[in-house]
């Protein structure tokens, strides 16, 4: 063993709630504090002036200074009083070290407000008091350069420490709001979930019920044949709006303006199925294209092209549809399939809100913002740790 132990230093643990006293505690500790006191003294003195001169405007011997126009000259010395009296309310030094910083920056604002109110009254008292009125506006201006004190007290090291911690702390309990927030509108949509689920799966249940029977069986054959048809108009749909996206991009865009247009709303729709009345609609727009531009008119030709095969696939789903609409069966079927397609989309709806939320909360950390107030308190207090 050496000769000499290191000696430890002893970890502070302090709760988040106890940081805001904890900072006040270090204030009055630093350095800068000795600073702070001369710049307050200074700026307190000037206050207790203001409010005495701004007494002496309603004083005994205003009535004795003035020969005429009393009343006129007594509303403004009442409104130059209370504009005063209002303005010291506003800028009394608040205790906690975090409030500072926004208080200096707060009060440069308002009195470059008050400044601009005041200086109507005191302009109508000026020929009655100019000896008061002078002082006033001396101790205004001298409260003016005590906020530039505070501004300039603000920026040392230690006090921009504080600042940041304070943020930090707003921060926090802003996300911790929003966190407590997003779960109880959680709440009202996972119990809406819980039913539309249950619906969804008796509608499921019922459906399959009904599909099982055994006079399903050419009615099964026929819906995987309809369905098949209805895929493969929807791939085809796809293929048809893949071809008119590069139609547009190869389109002169002051020719074709309108074309261009129609084509991108097109493909925009939700419309997945392809059908007689949605395909004479894409050649009557496209149809009138004239261009020497080869590769367009192969696209034009290509688009052209699946006209039989969408005019055979609609004459199949007709029939198809015929068939299946005369039977009874097939009726209930089709309104358990509507159903559940309804719930299913609830389902899925409600579902994809819950992520959304879910996700939001997560990409939340609040560890990470209480390590970087641990970071800012250690600047000023290194064996302090904030849990």
């Amino acid at each position: 063993m050496g000769l000499f132990k290191k000696k430890q230093q002893s970890v502070n643990i302090i709760e988040l709630t106890e940081v805001e006293g904890f900072i006040d505690h270090i204030f009055e500790e630093l350095d800068d504090y000795g600073k702070f006191l001369k710049i307050k003294e200074s700026f307190d003195y000037e206050i207790s002036k203001l409010k005495s001169y701004s007494e002496l405007l309603l004083g005994p011997d205003f009535e004795k200074r003035i020969t005429q126009d009393k009343e006129y000259f007594k509303k403004s010395a009442i409104k130059a009083n209370n504009l005063i009296n209002i303005f010291l309310e506003q800028i009394k030094i608040p205790k906690s070290a975090f409030k500072l910083v926004s208080f200096v920056t707060d009060s440069i604002t308002l009195i470059e407000e008050f400044d601009n109110k005041i200086s109507i009254p005191l302009n109508h008292l000026n020929d009655i008091m100019p000896k008061l009125l002078h002082r006033i506006r001396l101790k205004i201006d001298a409260i003016s350069e005590s906020f530039a004190d505070f501004n300039k007290f603000i920026d040392l090291g230690n006090i921009n420490t504080i600042k940041a911690i304070g943020d930090l702390i707003v921060e926090y309990h802003s996300l911790e709001n929003k966190i407590f927030s997003l779960k109880e509108g959680r709440v009202p949509i996972l119990d809406e979930l819980t039913q539309v689920s249950m619906m969804k799966d008796r509608v499921e249940a019922r459906l399959s019920s009904f599909k099982s029977k055994r006079s399903m069986g050419d009615l099964s054959e026929l819906m995987i044949e309809r369905d098949k048809i209805r895929e493969d108009l929807t791939k085809l749909s796809l293929i048809i709006k893949v071809k008119l996206s590069y139609i547009s991009e190869l389109l002169d865009d002051k020719d074709y303006s309108k074309v261009k247009d129609w084509i991108m709303k097109f493909i925009s729709s939700q419309d997945e199925d392809i059908n007689e009345e949605t395909f004479l609609d894409i050649k009557s727009n496209i149809g009138a294209i004239s261009s020497n531009n080869e590769k367009l008119k192969e696209l034009i030709n290509l688009v052209f092209s699946f006209e039989d095969k969408i005019k055979e696939s609609g004459v199949q789903l007709k029939n198809i549809n015929s068939r299946l609409h005369d039977n009874i069966l097939y009726l209930n079927v089709k309104e358990q399939e509507d159903s559940f397609d309804l719930w299913n989309s609830k389902f899925k709806d409600l579902k994809s809100k819950i992520r959304k939320i879910d996700s939001t909360i997560s990409d939340i950390s609040l560890r990470l913002i209480k390590q970087n107030i641990n970071k800012e308190v250690q600047k000023l207090s290194s064996n302090t740790i904030v849990e």
